[in-house]
């Protein structure tokens, strides 16, 4: 029924005061909030009364309720105790406020009674207070109130705040406190130092944490209070404190999701994990062993990632690693869960670029980390660069391709990177121009060997490295075609012997010439007839003994050379580039030789007799394989991992 009626008022709240205009709109809300407020406000406090400022007036004191909806208080006075109170006045009221009424045109040395009520928001009108009874002619209370007691400041250990305490004072007209901070012990009770004023209600809590302190730093407190009228104590009770924080020995929790992952380089491992979410979170500590269970050397901390690589590993050997976390107090967590790992190389390996010149840069970053030489051969020009690798890895050196007018960007930074004081260009101006050349010279310093044509480019890159009465072997090669030429670069570094080249039918002159300062070498003549003729064979018998390794084609040919000049048992690493175009395949021996590695071409098939070589070979751990897969296939390289595994 009372919901029902709440809607009709609600309604006709809305039909009607509309018309009536804003003030009766808000008579009606007024009229609506009163039938739901029922509850009277509390009775005000600290109620008394003294002489007023002439004798024929009485000033009156309270403190008000604390009720939010307070209004108003009613004074009621009469002149006897208990009947006829008649309403004197309506003060306006604020919660937790003082309070004060001044009563005039009374009579002289006559007694008087009061009395006040609180009244809401809604006109809900509380209890009475006591009644008092003042005389007029009484003296004004000017008197100060008592002093707290039992003041005192305690240290919370939260390194911010200090909590004061103490008793009020049991004066029937007490009002609030008044609280004066200082860091120094001698400071004066002024309005710059009172940080506070805590209201004396009959409920009050006695106390007040001072917060947003300096850890470490000496706070002087003093306390006042006032009472109801604005008299001030005049003692002020003093006490101090330093704000410390409390020794934190909760150690953070752990770390989660740890995971050991093998980077497959033989000599590292990958560590992640998640860090905890406690809000005192400092790093993560590293603990490693060899043996489980066993907590190990302390091997990394500061860590506030989530990744660590650990190198400089063993491959094959087992790393247990333990993760704790460290909060800012230095608690650590006291997990002993390990994870382990084991650090294994990827037998195989792709090394390839966008082009040739790119492949040049990817195998120069994969051996050296700085060089003190470079060796700069053109890109299209494979004698060249063929006749270069016995220099780069006799100078423990990158070889890097160029363009004949403009240096590639991408071999530009990479020189930069290697930072060598000598770069070696190798071939005429009409093979790399002069404008190379200067560009250079602007950051290093430049030494051309060159000669002619492609054969006397050989013999200034053999006589720049060996002295022609002592060189005891001589690997010789078609200088026409690049397969034959490419395997006996890498079997010439292997046994340190210049690579020269010839033509099919003729020895140049300029090799004649270089063979007749020589003291009757070993004369390894690559390739078979097809390729370097019996003509030329015979011709060589002049300057010393020949040797002739050769096989039904260039694949075979490559085989008879490995298994002349290495043994396939012992050896450690195998390159295989393609055996059908040369640019990816230029740098190779480069790669074979800084390894001591077999280097063996390929078709788009690994034949028979190569699978017959690779099966051969037992101590092989690393195949690097160069180019991509539209150079050496998928299928190619799956199948070499199926001999190996």
């Amino acid at each position: 029924m009372l919901l029902k009626k709440t809607k009709l008022l609600f309604l006709s709240a809305f039909l009607i005061f509309p018309f009536l205009g804003i003030n009766s709109l808000k008579l009606a809300s007024l009229s609506i909030r009163k039938i739901f407020d029922t509850i009277p406000p509390s009775a005000p406090h600290g109620f008394h009364g003294e002489g007023g400022s002439t004798i024929y007036s009485i000033d009156l004191y309270w403190t008000n309720s604390s009720d939010s909806d307070l209004d108003h208080v009613n004074v009621y006075f009469s002149n006897a105790p208990l009947t006829n109170y008649g309403l004197y006045s309506q003060i306006p009221a604020t919660p937790n406020t003082k309070g004060q009424a001044t009563i005039g045109s009374l009579s002289l040395d006559t007694d008087y009674y009061f009395k006040l009520s609180s009244v809401d928001t809604a006109d809900n009108e509380g209890e009475f207070t006591d009644y008092i009874k003042t005389r007029t002619s009484y003296a004004k209370d000017v008197s100060s109130p008592a002093e707290v007691t039992n003041f005192q400041v305690a240290d919370p250990e939260t390194g911010d705040s200090l909590d004061l305490s103490w008793t009020d004072p049991s004066d029937s007209d007490f009002f609030q406190v008044r609280i004066y901070r200082s860091t120094d012990s001698w400071f004066t009770l002024s309005e710059d130092y009172k940080i506070t004023e805590v209201f004396g209600l009959p409920a009050s809590s006695e106390s007040y944490r001072d917060s947003d302190l300096t850890e470490g730093t000496t706070y002087y407190y003093r306390i006042k209070t006032e009472d109801n009228k604005g008299n001030i104590s005049t003692g002020y009770p003093s006490a101090f404190g330093t704000p410390t924080k409390a020794l934190d020995t909760t150690p953070p929790a752990p770390p989660s999701n740890i995971e050991v992952t093998d980077l497959k380089t033989g000599t590292s491992l990958l560590i992640t994990w998640q860090n905890p979410t406690d809000s005192d979170f400092s790093h993560i500590n590293i603990y490693c062993s060899e043996i489980s269970e066993s907590l190990g050397n302390l091997v990394f901390t500061n860590l506030a990632g989530t990744s660590q690589e650990d190198s400089s590993l063993t491959e094959g050997e087992t790393y247990y690693y333990t993760l704790r976390s460290v909060d800012e107090t230095g608690n650590e967590s006291e997990n002993i869960d390990q994870h382990s790992g084991v650090p294994t190389k990827e037998k195989i390996e792709r090394i390839y670029g966008n082009d040739r010149f790119g492949t040049s840069v990817k195998v120069s970053q994969e051996l050296f980390t700085s060089s003190n030489h470079v060796v700069l051969a053109h890109g299209t020009s494979f004698a060249d660069a063929l006749s270069g690798t016995t220099l780069a890895n006799y100078l423990n050196a990158p070889l890097l391709l160029t363009q004949k007018e403009v240096v590639p960007s991408c071999v530009l930074q990479e020189i930069e990177r290697l930072s060598p004081f000598k770069v070696y260009l190798l071939g005429g101006e009409g093979i790399i121009s002069d404008q190379v050349k200067e560009v250079l010279e602007r950051d290093y310093q430049v030494e051309r060997l060159s000669g002619a044509n492609r054969y006397e480019t050989s013999i200034a890159v053999a006589d720049e490295i060996y002295n022609r009465g002592s060189i005891s072997q001589i690997l010789i090669a078609s200088g026409e075609d690049f397969p034959d030429a490419l395997v006996s670069g890498n079997a010439a570094s292997y046994i340190n012997a210049p690579l020269l080249f010839t033509q099919k039918d003729s020895l140049p002159t300029s090799v004649k010439n270089f063979l007749t300062e020589t003291s009757n070498p070993t004369l390894y003549l690559v390739g078979g007839e097809g390729v370097i003729s019996k003509e030329v064979f015979t011709s060589l018998g002049e300057y010393g003994s020949v040797i002739r390794i050769a096989g039904s084609d260039r694949f075979d040919t490559c085989l008879m050379v490995n298994n002349y000049f290495f043994d396939n048992q012992s050896v450690l690493s195998l390159v295989v580039a393609t055996g059908l175009d040369f640019p990816d395949a230029l740098v190779a021996s480069v790669l074979s030789g800084q390894n001591s590695s077999s280097l063996l071409i390929t078709g788009k098939n690994l034949s028979q007799s190569m699978e017959n070589y690779l099966n051969s070979c037992s101590s092989v751990d690393k195949i690097y394989l160069l180019g991509g897969e539209s150079v050496i296939s998928k299928e190619v390289e799956n199948r070499i991992r199926e001999i190996f595994e």
